[in-house]
């Protein structure tokens, strides 16, 4: 009996000669049998792919988005550069910087995808679809399957999709790398396990290890975290394949790393040509000085989250920590010089600070508010995301705790019935499960991340909770001790609720409150003002352009300056006010070559630029003005222009 299987053997039915029935009865089961056959081993695969593909089509259809953003822009530059310039034309000379940051293979992927939808919204809906159906409901459940001897019906081959949905709809609106990146790890997870589970011929063996090895070098280069499944992955040739027969063992071996190398030869071809480089690396190691700044950013940042372009802050809220600076600086190491070793070392000097900030880290990483992946209200919170995502995580670590007490026929290993089965899952699961989820966590340990790149670690658990967890079992243990479980979730919630919140205090909302000042009447959005007069008896210069404002996006740009006043000692903020609320935004300031002419060369700095989403004003209408600190008062501007904040999306 495999583990962690709780249901009872199957009994064995006894052979026809055996048995003296009516010959039109057994006729009857077993016209029954083969029916019961088709429906369960034949068609329940394809019945969980179809209406994966079903909702995955209907989701992403009905979430279009038209812009992309940074990641995705990127993503989507270079896959046009493909079709401009061939499938397979990696020796191109392509666009100055379209191809100097990213790995090649998830760019090719969509624009083998948009070549084959006929480069149609439609046509690349449909595709992807399939793409992604196929690694939810087929690929990652038979995984499952042949690691854990337990066959996964249609609802436990769909829920993972539907969870998806839910909490990182941005995940599949937007063309990021998570999911594929997934799902052709769990590919080259899928060949292995057939290698060593299935016994196919020797040479049917050495073709799946080339093909494994290809799949897992493009997953590679669709996430660099990856290449720590490779790593394991050719580990687990040696230890698990034709173990007694040591030849056979290096042949697929090095067809893995056949398999692999042929994956570089795309990179190599396109970094000789973009960044005059020989190397198989992902660009983005080669062309910038990233490596020991992403060690210390690993180690200080607590969350990281992307914004729409023009929101606030701009382009990313990063909450981090000071223990990482202040530690460095005690042990005089500069940031520049940190690498892997420094760090380890600086790690195992303060076990426990470190310990805190990697744990603030995971508990961020456990909390989803932000599953649209691209901020749009920073101040909008889904409680219903973030309770139903901690409660599968729960669910999930007590499930695995309760199959480490579960009996079994094993000899025990010191008396102890937990570490039995502790060994038992370290000796023929670990290996695997580290496979799947070492990308997760490669990323929470090293680099400075969002809580997406963690996605491969929370499908697992929840295929896990969906289709191996016993649930019987769960269930009358809960019962049992439902106490327990419910301080427990309580004590552990709440110390999560507090990480998050100390967390989010570290991102700056850049909110502050001002004397009250009475609301003005409501501005359309096709209204214009370009310029105006200040009303502080001449004492200061503006003149403020209001270029756009729809959708709660606020474009001006403009000038500002106090006379007599050197523009460099001032310091600049745009206020919007209304009876019982005001808000302002800090403004950096440039230089205006224009007002250093006309005003003199002490005013040049007086340049005030504002772009942003207005997500943070709650409804009403707001008076826009400027706020002014000249070291020694402060300056309210009324600027005569009127905002209108609705409560509608």
């Amino acid at each position: 009996m495999t583990w962690p299987d709780i249901f009872p053997e199957p009994v064995k039915e006894t052979c026809g000669c055996c048995r003296k029935e009516p010959r039109k009865k057994k006729k009857m089961e077993r016209v029954l049998g083969r029916i019961k056959l088709i429906k369960v081993n034949g068609h329940y695969k394809i019945t969980a792919y179809i209406l994966g593909f079903m909702l995955c089509t209907f989701f992403i259809a009905w979430n279009w988005e038209e812009s992309v953003y940074w990641d995705c822009a990127g993503y989507s530059k270079m896959a046009q550069e493909f079709l401009e310039k061939g499938l397979f034309n990696f020796q191109a000379h392509f666009e100055e910087n379209s191809f100097v940051m990213r790995g090649y293979a998830w760019p090719w992927m969509i624009a083998l995808f948009q070549k084959i939808g006929l480069q149609t919204r439609m046509g690349w809906i449909f595709i992807y679809s399939l793409f992604v159906s196929f690694g939810f409901t087929f690929l990652i459940p038979e995984i499952f399957e042949l690691l854990f001897s337990r066959q996964l019906k249609i609802i436990p081959r769909i829920l993972p999709l539907v969870f998806t949905c839910y909490v990182w709809p941005g995940l599949l609106v937007y063309t990021l790398s998570d999911i594929p990146a997934v799902i052709m790890g769990a590919l080259g997870l899928y060949i292995l396990l057939l290698i060593e589970k299935k016994r196919y011929a020797f040479w049917t063996n050495v073709l799946l290890g080339a093909v494994c090895g290809l799949v897992m070098g493009f997953s590679y280069y669709i996430r660099s975290g990856n290449m720590a499944s490779v790593i394991l992955i050719l580990a687990a040739l040696f230890v698990y394949c034709y173990k007694k027969e040591g030849m056979k063992k290096i042949a697929v071996a090095v067809a893995f790393v056949i398999g692999v190398m042929i994956s570089m030869v795309p990179q190599i071809q396109i970094n000789i040509n973009c960044n005059h480089v020989f190397s198989y690396k992902v660009p983005i190691f080669l062309t910038s000085n990233i490596e020991g700044e992403e060690y210390v950013r690993g180690a200080s940042w607590i969350r990281y989250e992307t914004v729409l372009p023009g929101g606030y802050p701009e382009e990313a809220a990063i909450a981090e920590s000071d223990l990482t600076k202040t530690w460095l600086e005690v042990d005089n190491i500069p940031r520049e010089s940190v690498n892997l070793s420094k760090l380890l070392k600086h790690m195992a000097r303060h076990p426990f600070e470190y310990l805190g900030i990697y744990s603030a880290k995971f508990a961020n990483y456990m909390e989803a508010r932000f599953g649209e992946i691209y901020i749009r209200d920073f101040k909008y919170i889904s409680y219903g995301k973030v309770i139903f995502n901690f409660v599968i995580w729960f669910i999930a670590f007590a499930g695995l705790l309760l199959l480490l007490k579960k009996e079994t026929d094993k000899k025990l290993v010191l008396g102890s019935l937990e570490l039995t089965n502790f060994i038992y899952f370290i000796k023929e699961y670990l290996i695997f499960v580290f496979i799947f989820i070492v990308p997760s966590l490669v990323h929470i340990a090293g680099t400075h991340v969002e809580s997406r790149y963690v996605f491969g670690l929370q499908l697992f658990l929840w295929q896990f909770v969906c289709g191996i967890l016993p649930w019987k079992l769960f269930l009358l243990n809960l019962k049992k001790y439902m106490v327990t479980y419910l301080v427990l979730f309580i004590s552990l919630l709440g110390c999560c609720c507090s990480i998050w919140n100390f967390t989010l205090e570290k991102i700056p909302y850049y909110q502050y409150t001002l004397q009250n000042k009475p609301g003005m009447s409501s501005l359309s959005k096709e209204e214009f003002i370009s310029q105006y007069e200040d009303n502080t008896g001449g004492a200061f210069e503006t003149n403020i352009g209001v270029l756009n404002y729809e959708e709660k996006k606020l474009d001006f740009d403009g000038y500002a300056f106090e006379y007599e006043r050197n523009c460099k000692d001032l310091k600049y903020s745009i206020c919007f006010v209304k009876d019982g609320s005001q808000f302002y935004y800090d403004l950096d300031t440039y230089e205006r070559s224009d007002v250093a002419l006309e005003y003199g060369e002490m005013y040049s700095d007086s340049g005030l630029h504002f772009s942003a989403y207005l997500f943070d004003l709650s409804e009403g209408v707001y008076d826009m003005g400027l706020f002014i600190n000249d070291g020694e008062k402060d300056y309210f501007i009324d600027l005569l222009y009127d905002v209108e904040i609705s409560g509608e999306e």
